[in-house]
């Protein structure tokens, strides 16, 4: 690894590491295992993401505490360049979180998980960008572990601080000459009590210690230079090379010569075995979500904010009738995800969704898939005669409850996902057409027979989008035919959007389900054509996860963001690229959202996405005009493995068709009135017909490092309910207290709140109840379906009998959901 002088960052895997003399100050990081690590005799353990700062002139060892080898991260400084960065002496760090309780050691996480995707993806090499990083880490340390001595007089300095001058100063001139009484003399003490103080404190007389450096130093360059002795022994602080000559011998056993021919090539071949570890574990560490970002990435992230656990956290919020009085549009009560059209075929999907119509009253339901093997509309072969029935059972159930359909005629295979590297399951399903030409008709007759035996009228209603899959990892994916290339998606797209002109003219259409970070150029480059061929859809859609890609050759990475704006900043590029191609006004449609990919993550069942829902639909309500909430029902991520209740599904609901945390929060939200007054972090405050306040509030947090780790897996088994601190980046509660001026003086009014809730009323705290038990009876069943809803109270306030004001308080816990209703 090429090294920047001064700084210094590498990575290490192995059971057992031991350093007699440390040259430098070292910040370690456990990537990975457990430790043991003894510096100066003191024994400490250490785990995951444990952090610890061995300070220059202390050896150190560090043993695996486990049956596996530890994975350690670190960072090296000269005492030359902490000097400078310090530009004062009397300073302590003290950095050690496995006894720290006061500091949060988050940033000094984030700082390190960011140096180490620069050290994958630049292929172990340092850079100026790693150097940055590095004196930001630095300058993180300096910043928020550095102890001052109380009292900045010399002589008023504590042994502790003075040992360690000592030390800094032998490292940064052990080269020339050293003299003892000098460094005595700036301390304002004799010399015979400086070299006590520094016995007492390492063991060894300061003389000696001299030595150790200089030979340390001298050790090195005869195992990896070919300079002379004499210039070794000069530049080390030696007199001579026979002073060196002696001294050597009398610490190592043989004279230097010796040494250098016995351990050179030694030395070359634990280069070669080194490089070779290294490249394993830059394989091993480039499949973790934490890493997959490139440098280049990491660099333009914002900075997560980061806290500890503390005190809670206060708002206070003035507001009256006469605020506002913008109109209240919600943006996701109108389209559903459900799943295939195969899907759409099954009984207890079609229960979930007359369920999901019934009490979020959703209009649409959007299918993907319509051509699936699955569906027997033909044998692949033959053209012109076409097989709807299994089609029509579907379309049928959905006129019958009068529900619209939207309609995806993409292709996207039958897939369930543990986190963006782990499938649990993949089948192809779509048709294989041999031709653009079979494609073609089947769609033709496809859009014919529907208004045929729905009606004009009906099918005019419904939506229709040819998306094209490129978040699937699979090439074939993005095409409609066999034989696809790269131009004919767009082709694709010119038929379907005439056919649609032609045969329903009043029928909305979208293109292209695109993931902006990676598509931009090439929407950008579809969306000009459409404008110059006059083809434009009605809707330009985006799937909208909170990812940051990385780009690598041809394949591209996803990594969770580790700032809680991505899904704005992302909504804020489409309408960037609108602009820039001249179609402003164009409608923006999120045709899959949710916070997560994965089918098994905990959090989906948790109060996280009820959060999640509550503050990033109000964040991005006025810029996107459809959101397509991913999913409906657990049932469409069930599979071998989905045994339990919840299982991490990316449902609204479990199989069981109990509601969960999201399922809820969509409910409040559909409750809240005709305009807004009030919007604000954690806040959005709207009015019913002049009478009614209702105020919903969320405590959103944002994921961790040890988040970013875990690779999104979050089990049951983990038992989520005791993880948060783990996953989140801070626990703390919020209290937001709410004044309400223009009240009727004197009057009473109701205050009822609901509260979304992990530890009561949600799956997961009342399947906790039960022991989270796999195999419950019909009757436990029963009970929770009606024990998992939103806890309520109600309290009669009387305002102000004087000022007409209402004073109203409510305190959040982590990722809780409350909606406060005043009437």
């Amino acid at each position: 690894m090429a090294r920047i002088p001064e700084l210094d960052f590498k990575i290490v895997k192995a059971a057992h590491l031991q350093e007699d003399l440390s040259m430098e100050m070292i910040l370690l990081y456990i990537v990975d295992g457990k430790a043991r690590i003894s510096v100066g005799g003191n024994r400490m353990n250490f785990g995951e993401n444990g952090i610890l700062l061995i300070e220059p002139g202390f050896p150190y060892e560090i043993d695996s505490a486990g049956k596996n080898e530890v994975t350690i991260a670190e960072a090296r400084y000269s005492p030359e360049l902490f000097s400078r960065a310090t530009g004062s002496e009397n300073i302590l760090l003290c950095c050690n979180s496995e006894t720290d309780r006061i500091h949060s050691y988050e940033d000094l996480r984030t700082i390190f998980c960011e140096l180490i995707r620069y050290w994958i993806h630049r292929r172990n090499s340092m850079s100026c960008l790693t150097a940055s990083v590095l004196l930001k880490l630095l300058d993180c340390l300096l910043e928020n572990h550095a102890t001052h001595e109380e009292g900045d007089a010399p002589e008023r300095r504590s042994e502790d601080f003075r040992t360690r001058e000592i030390i800094r100063y032998v490292l940064e001139n052990y080269r020339s000459e050293i003299s003892l009484s000098s460094l005595a003399e700036t301390m304002y003490v004799s010399t015979s009590t400086l070299s006590r103080i520094y016995k007492k404190h390492t063991g060894i007389y300061f003389a000696d210690f001299v030595d150790q450096v200089r030979l340390h130093s001298a050790m090195l360059q005869l195992m990896y230079t070919d300079s002379s002795l004499t210039r070794i022994a000069l530049e080390n602080g030696f007199s001579g090379a026979s002073v060196f000559s002696r001294k050597f011998r009398m610490a190592y056993g043989c004279s230097p010569s010796d040494y250098r021919s016995r351990h050179r090539d030694a030395a070359e071949t634990e280069q070669h075995r080194k490089e070779q570890q290294d490249n394993a574990l830059l394989q091993e560490l480039a499949e973790r979500p934490a890493f997959t970002g490139s440098g280049d990435e990491a660099r333009e992230l914002p900075e997560q904010r980061v806290t500890a656990e503390g005190p809670e956290e206060r708002q206070e919020v003035l507001f009256s009738g006469k605020d506002g009085g913008k109109p209240f549009t919600q943006k996701w009560d109108e389209v559903i995800n459900i799943g295939s059209f195969h899907d759409a075929t099954l009984a207890n999907i079609q229960y979930h969704i007359l369920y999901l119509q019934e009490n979020l009253h959703f209009r649409y339901v959007r299918l993907w898939n319509v051509f699936s093997r699955k569906l027997q509309i033909t044998d692949e072969n033959a053209a012109g005669t076409y097989n709807f029935s299994m089609v029509d059972q579907v379309l049928d159930f959905f006129t019958e409850h009068h529900l619209n359909v939207y309609l995806d005629i993409g292709r996207r295979p039958d897939t369930i996902v543990r986190s963006g590297s782990e499938i649990v399951h993949k089948e192809e399903e779509y048709i294989v057409f041999e031709d653009r030409g079979s494609w073609e008709d089947m769609l033709r007759s496809f859009i014919q027979h529907i208004i045929r035996r729905y009606g004009r009228e009906v099918v005019s209603g419904w939506i229709f989008e040819a998306s094209r899959d490129g978040i699937h990892d699979s090439e074939e994916a993005c095409y409609y035919f066999d034989g696809g290339k790269p131009g004919e998606y767009a082709a694709a797209y010119g038929f379907f959007c005439r056919l649609m002109r032609e045969e329903l003219p009043e029928a909305r259409i979208a293109a292209i389900g695109a993931v902006i970070y990676w598509d931009w150029d090439y929407l950008r480059c579809f969306l000009e054509q459409c404008r110059q061929d006059k083809l434009l859809p009605d809707y330009v859609s985006i799937i909208l996860y909170p990812y940051r890609p990385y780009r690598e050759g041809k394949t591209v990475s996803k990594w969770i963001a580790a700032d809680a704006g991505s899904e704005r900043e992302q909504v804020g590029m489409i309408h960037e690229l609108l602009d820039n191609v001249g179609i402003p006004d164009m409608k923006v449609c999120v045709s899959e959202w949710n916070h997560t990919i994965s089918d098994r993550n905990i959090l989906n069942d948790s109060s996280f996405r009820a959060a999640y829902f509550a503050e990033k639909l109000g964040e991005t309500r006025d810029s996107v005009d459809l959101v397509c909430i991913m999913t409906g029902s657990d049932w469409i991520s069930s599979y071998a493995d989905f045994c339990g209740i919840a299982d991490g599904g990316i449902g609204l609901l479990t199989k069981d068709t109990i509601g969960k945390p999201g399922f809820f929060a969509l409910q409040l939200m559909e409750h809240m009135g005709d305009n807004v007054i009030l919007e604000k972090e954690h806040v959005l405050i709207t009015r019913k017909k002049d009478r009614d306040y209702f105020i919903l509030c969320s405590n959103l947090k944002w994921f961790s490092q040890r988040y970013f780790l875990s690779g999104e897996n979050i089990r049951l088994e983990d038992d989520p309910l005791n993880i948060p601190g783990e996953v989140f980046s801070d626990l703390k509660p919020l209290k937001i207290t709410f004044t309400v001026a223009d009240m009727e003086a004197g009057r009473e009014y109701n205050v009822r709140k609901r509260r979304i809730r992990d530890g009561e009323g949600s799956i997961l705290g009342e399947w906790k109840k039960l022991g989270y038990d796999r195999e419950l009876t019909s009757q436990d069943i029963r009970y929770l379906r009606t024990s998992c809803y939103p806890r309520m109270e109600l309290v009669r306030q009387t305002a102000d009998p004087e000022k007409g004001v209402l004073s109203v308080s409510v305190t959040l816990d982590a990722n809780e959901v409350v909606l406060i209703h005043i009437y």
